[in-house]
């Protein structure tokens, strides 16, 4: 066993990963292509984004045209170029204390990214770039929700050069470094001290992950599509008979069913039929969210190497993204009403910059809005706590501050308006029963407007703020006192007629945790109290001010 470097030794060479990280550093200091097999993820890339006039192009040469092909042509065309283009001006490589990109062959573009800056270096990789060996990169800072640099394809070889120079030590094994040093005008070799090992905080097994999607809405999307594809198809025009006729393949479903059914059925018969699938519908559709999430998040782990989060997951795409504990601004613990009875939740979190955007790829759903997918909710503590360090949470012993309690009347008094509506609405639909619409609709609007008023509680602790919400789908969220960037206080005319207010806490970012503290239905005084105790909690934190 070497021994450990003394006071008074002078270090001479570092091994192990010092020497990893400078010869990272002296490879990168050259401009390095991308991968070849760039060129052909680029073009799919293209071919994905032209499928319609490629379809347009099939049609009109079936129907003897030249025109729909000579215009897929060009768009294939040009994308192919643009492809190759892009492949042979792309260059990386490391200058100094920064990461330089450049691209273009008439418009030259350069982006330099300060290596001290970069948080983040996640990994997609689908099957097909598993069978070259590759996967695409995105290097991203606290800036904002676009990724500084998108590298498509890298090697694993020149993935990991990259993460060695770019930080450096932060991602080492769990060995002991070895160094040179003087001591007294004599070299020896020292053991220096071990580096930090990654932890697993957790991993989401099969069977959870199956349970969650069984609770899921994932299936919904799938019927949201074949209802779409319903209306947008459920009619043909045939100009040889009266116009618009139904699509023969909608004919035929009711056609099947009509021979199956006995011509004598009665209503009872038809109701079963109808309930019977229903049912069916609904397990497909279950099912589908269970295979949704096996895809997805299959053998989802999430790990600590420092003070940085590390995630990886998936079946066919793998993700491995990367979230520093720093950045995180926002918490968000949901369980929907099928979760509850099983034990299970999941968690959300929002970082710096990381508000989300429409069209964001894998790597940037997963650690943003898929932050855990499923955990046991006896394990929620255990990791906020290590999300963010002194969150230490018991729900049972936190003393929750409940909205006005006015705030039943008046959700009550909703429900009556929207039942009177109905019931006028029912009338003059199917006169004269469809009046009594409201009146059966009323027991359930007075059941929500008393379930919401209790649902909603707000906590203040020595760390921040805790927000509880939702009848179906519980929410629990935290936003810190020294992330909290803006506090409002609301009034809208209705809550000065019912001396009430809304308190609303924004961090960094707001979108991916699906859940915004805006703490409705306060009673006007203590919602003014809880503002001003704010502002001077906030005034107080370091750099305020």
């Amino acid at each position: 066993m070497l021994p450990e470097a003394g006071p008074n030794d002078s270090l001479l060479i570092a091994t192990t990963e010092d020497t990893k990280q400078r010869q990272a550093l002296a490879t990168l200091s050259e401009p390095s292509f991308l991968h070849p097999s760039s060129i052909l993820f680029q073009a799919a890339s293209h071919i994905r984004k032209f499928l319609f006039p490629a379809i347009v192009a099939v049609f009109s040469a079936a129907s003897g045209g030249v025109w729909g092909i000579g215009i897929a042509l060009v768009l294939f065309g040009g994308a192919l170029v643009a492809t190759l283009v892009r492949y042979f001006t792309l260059r990386y490589r490391v200058q100094g204390e920064d990461f330089v990109v450049t691209e273009g062959l008439l418009f030259r573009r350069v982006r330099s990214v300060p290596i001290r800056r970069i948080q983040n270096v996640d990994l997609v990789q689908n099957v097909l770039h598993r069978v070259f060996g590759v996967a695409e990169v995105r290097i991203e800072t606290a800036s904002g929700t676009e990724p500084e640099a998108t590298l498509r394809v890298l090697t694993s070889q020149q993935i990991q050069q990259l993460r060695d120079a770019i930080f450096g030590t932060q991602e080492t094994h769990p060995v002991t470094n070895a160094a040179i040093v003087q001591s007294d005008g004599a070299l020896r070799e020292v053991a220096l001290k071990p580096q930090e090992t990654s932890q697993q905080l957790h991993h989401c097994s099969p069977k959870q992950l199956v349970l969650a999607g069984l609770t899921s809405n994932r299936g919904m999307i799938l019927l949201s599509v074949a209802v779409g594809i319903y209306f947008q198809n459920r009619y043909t025009w045939n100009p040889g008979e009266s116009g618009w006729i139904d699509s023969r393949w909608f004919q035929w479903p009711r056609e099947q069913l009509a021979s199956i059914l006995p011509g004598n059925a009665g209503p009872i018969y038809y109701a079963i039929v109808v309930l019977g699938a229903f049912i069916v519908l609904m397990l497909a559709l279950r099912i589908f969210g269970a295979a949704w999430y096996i895809l997805r998040f299959y053998d989802h782990q999430l790990s600590r190497h420092g003070e940085d989060l590390q995630i990886s997951c998936g079946l066919l795409t793998k993700v491995s993204a990367t979230i520093p504990r720093k950045r995180i601004q926002f918490i968000s613990v949901h369980r929907t009403w099928l979760m509850r009875p099983l034990g299970l939740a999941s968690i959300r979190v929002e970082t710096a910059g990381g508000g989300g955007k429409a069209g964001e790829d894998a790597a940037a759903t997963v650690s943003r809005r898929w932050f855990l997918p499923v955990v046991a909710w006896g394990d929620v503590p255990r990791l906020l706590s290590q999300l963010r360090p002194g969150l230490i949470w018991d729900d049972q012993a936190v003393a929750w501050q409940a909205v006005s309690p006015r705030t039943s009347r008046r959700l009550m008094r909703m429900g009556i308006l929207i039942c009177l509506a109905i019931s006028v609405g029912g009338f003059f639909a199917w006169q004269p029963w469809g009046g009594m619409l409201g009146l059966v609709c009323f027991p359930g609007f007075a059941w929500l407007a008393i379930k919401k008023s209790r649902a909603m509680r707000y906590a203040r602790t020595d760390w921040g703020v805790a927000y509880r919400s939702g009848l179906f789908t519980r929410k629990l969220s935290f936003a810190f006192y020294d992330r909290i960037q803006t506090l409002g206080l609301q009034q809208s005319p209705f809550d000065r007629r019912w001396q009430m207010a809304t308190l609303a806490i924004d961090t960094a970012a707001a979108g991916p945790a699906e859940h915004v503290i805006a703490v409705s239905y306060l009673d006007a005084d203590f919602a003014r109290q809880q503002f001003e105790d704010l502002q001077h909690v906030l005034l107080a934190q370091p750099g305020s001010g």
